[in-house]
Order: structure tokens, then sequence, then C-alpha cells
């Protein structure tokens, strides 16, 4: 029902993204179909959503309802003036922004948008807001006297309650003059500007302010917005890296890493010499590319988290990603991304991690092979069994095992030494795994003692291929001249309700049988 309401209903979260809107809302904005508003934030249609008091006046709209008279932005950038009438609400226990628009004939009355309205609705919010303002918020008329500011806009200037009261634009503003302030306002009738400035503080030091302005009403009075941001460290370490640059083109060319320098959506601005070296393209093949483009399709999201977090949080993002080089090889790398000062590149520093990750993957992989016979160890077995009693859990799928042992391996040992001991657990692992299918795993469990996971197998062929076994053994395993090397096997299959230590023991169980009806022979159960 609300979907084809007659006012423009939106529902956002308190970060201003929108979550439902209906046909009228659409309709007003001058879209027409749903897929443009996919992903759509109200910085999308309200004019003055970068004020960087948005999120807690939303917040605020969220826990006390009010109405008021705002500008909306259509898809056309022409803009539409609004009444909203807004609400807290909870859904599945999350509080959300409802929303009412209804478009209004403002004639010739200079209408407030969103934030200015916030602010004149209840003298009490329009003063703790200024208070709390983590920018220097400063209102002027068109005269350019100073009307109100914020705390922060007092503290950037150095001036006291009283001598701010006495101030207008031309007292930390120097640069200006009464023509370009009313030039400026011209150019706000046509919607929010922003700039960079030079302020001079009551001691008649300077600082640079990047400035966001707009044209608000309060209490029908025509006034100038401005929320001030002191940019002058980043403004200094801009221009050191700019003085700095082919020194600093130097170390970037001559460093052992990678070095390179991303727009803020993941473009190469900047490549060293060695990070061309890691994908083996030239410097003029990468800049212009999106990085993404480089790098294998599986670490795509991670990699696009790690720069958005980097961005959104100014924080350092550590992260591993797979590229793909020029020649088709692959490329582990491990990356740093950070912001820099200037807020519009992103600095990534990057070391081939490609020799280190295939020693990990060798050492990992070791950690669960036998080393005399390159079987799966016990280790793997564990693992094995579980997954398969997992499988077997939810699929009913079964599987079956065996448990191998040489007879008398201790006679062989005692006899012929530990060499040839050795050489009789590799020739029969080497036997064992040439005659048993790939979907099958085998595995030493120590000493003389092996097992065969067969997947997919009932008892009675697992009994099969153990008597197979048990035959190959004894008529091929010819490491002891004129000496017959026999097995004993244990099987048995899978059954509901089994764990890794109820299977084991039936199979078990079984061997133990074996030997006591005097070995080279299978016993099932």
């Amino acid at each position: 029902m609300l979907k084809y309401s007659p006012d423009g209903i939106h529902i956002i979260d308190s970060e201003g993204n929108l979550a439902f809107y209906s046909e009228t809302f659409m309709t007003n904005l001058g879209y027409e179909n749903h897929d443009e508003l996919l992903n759509f934030n109200v910085r999308d249609w309200d004019p003055f959503a970068a004020s960087a008091q948005l999120t807690s006046m939303i917040k605020s709209l969220i826990n006390t309802p009010d109405t008021f008279i705002t500008k909306h932005k259509k898809k056309d950038n022409s803009t539409i003036d609004v009444e909203i009438s807004a609400k807290g609400i909870l859904i599945n226990g999350e509080k959300y922004l409802y929303a009412s628009q209804r478009i209004v004939d403002t004639g010739n009355t200079n209408q407030v948008d969103l934030v200015t309205n916030f602010l004149a609705s209840e003298e009490t919010k329009y003063k703790t807001i200024l208070e709390l303002a983590s920018d220097g918020v400063f209102i002027m008329d068109y005269n350019g006297k100073l009307v109100e500011y914020s705390e922060k806009a007092k503290q950037m200037l150095g001036y006291s309650t009283d001598e701010m009261q006495n101030l207008s634009v031309y007292d930390w503003d120097k640069n200006i003059d009464k023509t370009e302030y009313s030039q400026i306002i011209e150019a706000l009738k046509q919607g929010p500007i922003e700039v960079e400035r030079t302020h001079t503080r009551k001691n008649n030091t300077k600082y640079i302010a990047y400035i966001t302005a707009n044209l608000i009403n309060i209490d029908n009075q025509n006034l100038l917005y401005a929320s001030a941001r002191d940019i002058t460290e980043q403004k200094e370490n801009e221009r050191t890296i700019l003085e700095q640059n082919e020194q600093l083109e130097a170390i970037f060319q001559t460093a052992l890493g990678g070095i390179s320098l991303l727009s803020l959506d993941g473009v190469y601005d900047f490549v060293n010499n060695k990070y061309c070296d890691f994908l083996e393209y030239s410097d003029k093949e990468l800049l212009g590319k999106s990085t993404f483009s480089f790098t294998d399709e599986k670490f795509i999201a991670e990699y696009q988290s790690a720069l958005k977090k980097a961005v959104i949080e100014s924080v350092y993002e550590n992260f591993e990603h797979t590229c793909l080089t020029k020649s088709g090889k692959t490329k582990r790398l491990m990356s740093s991304i950070a912001l820099m000062p200037n807020n519009k590149q992103l600095l990534m520093t990057t070391i081939d991690n490609t020799d280190l990750f295939e020693a990990m993957t060798t050492i990992k992989k070791q950690a669960f092979i036998d080393d005399l016979t390159k079987l799966n160890n016990k280790r793997s077995y564990n693992n094995q069994i579980n997954k398969n009693l997992e499988v077997f859990e939810k699929t009913q799928e079964p599987f079956s095992m065996i448990i191998f042992d040489i007879d008398f391996f201790k006679r062989v040992n005692d006899n012929y030494g530990h060499l040839i001991g050795d050489r009789v657990l590799e020739e029969f692992s080497k036997l064992i795994t040439s005659n048993i299918r790939n979907i099958d795993s085998a595995f030493r469990i120590g000493g003389e003692e092996f097992a065969l996971i067969l997947k997919n197998t009932s008892l009675k062929n697992a009994d099969i291929v153990a008597e197979k076994l048990r035959a190959l053994v004894e008529q091929e395993l010819k490491v002891i001249k004129n000496e017959t090397i026999t097995i004993s096997a244990g099987v048995t299959e899978v059954k509901s309700g089994d764990t890794a230590d109820k299977i084991y023991k039936r199979a078990d169980d079984c061997l133990y049988k074996a030997k006591n009806r005097g070995r080279n022979c299978v016993v099932s159960i």
C-alpha cells in the first residue's frame, strides 16, 4: 500500500541509505525505473547531504519526529521544494527514518534545506548542533556580518565570545571584498559550493580552510551557511610531497618493494619499477588501468574491501592477493594500503610473497604426508575420516575402511635391518596406491600399520578389494630374496551413529581376528 501512496514515501537507515520508496517518490525525483535507485543514499537527492552533521541529524529525526521544508535534487540536477514529515520506525528491531515527501509551491519564498530547517526547528537543538559540530560553522547575513557560529569556529579564530559578536567575514578572510562576497552569494543561488580559503586568526596567524557553503533561511532571514575545516596540515603535506617529488621518485624507484599510487576507485596513478617487475608490465601498460584487472577474481572482493576501508576509515589495511603476470604466471602478493594526506589517493606498498607462500604450502602439505612412504599420515587420516563421517551423516553415502598390518614385520627388521624394513614399507605403499582408485585414500597409521578409506564402497566390495590387495602383496612384494611378505586385513563399513573411534575399533578388531587365524587373511564385519 505504501508503494503506491500519493505522497513520496521513503525510508532510510541511520546512515542515509534508501531502504524503501514509493512510486511517487521515484516520479517526483524524475526517475523512470527502479534500477536507477539501487544503492541510493540521501546524498543522491539532498543537495546539502555533504554536511558533516547529516548523520547526527538523521539519527535525531529518528528519535524526534519533525516536519520541515527542504529541497530535493532531481535526476536532471534541478531541485524541487518539498515538505517532509519524518519520524523514526522500527523494522525487524532496527531503527529507520520514515519520511513522507510532498511537493510544495514556494513562490518567491526562499526555502530552507534539510540541515538548516532541522537546526532552525528548535532553538535548543540549533544551539546544541552548533556546539557539537566538528567543523567550524559560520552563519552570516548577505552583508557578511557574523550572525551565528559554532564553538569550533570560535576556537579556530581565537576570539572571545564577546569579540565574535562584532565580526564579519572580512575580519578573518582578508582576501575577500564586498564584490567577491556578493558574487559568492549569487553562485550559491545555483546550489552549494566547496572552496578553499585562507583565514586569519586574531593573532594574525593563518590557516587554510576547506569551506562547504550554502544559502539558508532562518526566521525569514536569508543567510549564508559555511562549514569550515582547517586543512593547513594537509596542504602542507601536499606541498611537501610536491617539493620532494624528485627525491621521492628516486626513493620509490630504488625501493626493494613495489610501490604504487591508486585513485580512490583503484586506478593506477603511479607504479615504481619493482611493482612493474612483479607483474611483468611496463608503467605505461599499468597507468590508468584498474588494479582489479590484474587480480585473480577470487581475491577481488577482499581487495575491494581493504581499499574501501582504507578510504572510509583512513586506516592502514594489510591483505594478500593473487595477481596474474603478463606471461600468465601467478604471483602471491602481500600489500599494505593507506589513504594519502590529500585524501585523493591511496598509497600501496607490495612485496612478492610467492616463494614464501609456495614454501608454506609445501610445509603444510608435508605436515599431512608420511616422510618414508609418501602416503597420507595419521593426522591426515584423522581429518579424512571425520570428513567422510560428516558426508555420510548428511547424504548416507557409504564408505568402507580397511586396516592392513604387514605380518611379522619385526622379524624383517631384526633379521635384515631397518634399511630393508624401510624398503619393504616403501614398496608396499607403492603397490597399494597403484592398485586403488583415485577417489580412495591410503594412510600410514604408524609402524607397519596402514589404512584405506574407500569412498562409495559397500562392505562386500571392500572385502573384495582387501582380498585382491592381500594376494597382490603375497605374489609381487619381492624385496627380500626367498622371503614371502604377507599382510593381514580388517574390513568394515560405516554405520549410522559411527564415530571415528567406533569405525576404527571395528576394523582393528577384524585385523586382530585375522592375525589370530594365522595371518595372511582378511576378516570383515
